[in-house]
């Protein structure tokens, strides 16, 4: 992979990442970079419905993409 991430975008990945290993996704941010990461095709919107009828939860967030996923992993085994 040719894209270079910085300590940032590495935190950024990290923190979603952990969300997803840990079973707590979508990811809940407003951080501008979220955004961002998303641009570059490293993140994805996710939307995860809790409940049904008139009292469910809608739960907007984050998710990796693969992309995303393998360039947080060769980051941080590097």
């Amino acid at each position: 992979m040719s894209e270079r991430l910085t300590k940032a975008d590495v935190k950024a990945l990290g923190k979603i990442f952990a969300a997803e290993i840990d079973g707590n996704l979508p990811f809940q941010s407003k951080a501008q970079i979220y955004l961002e990461l998303c641009d570059r095709g490293l993140a994805a919107p996710m939307m995860r419905r809790l409940g049904s009828g008139p009292f469910a939860v809608i739960v907007r967030g984050f998710e990796l993409t693969h992309a995303g996923r393998l360039l947080y992993c060769e980051a941080v085994s590097a």
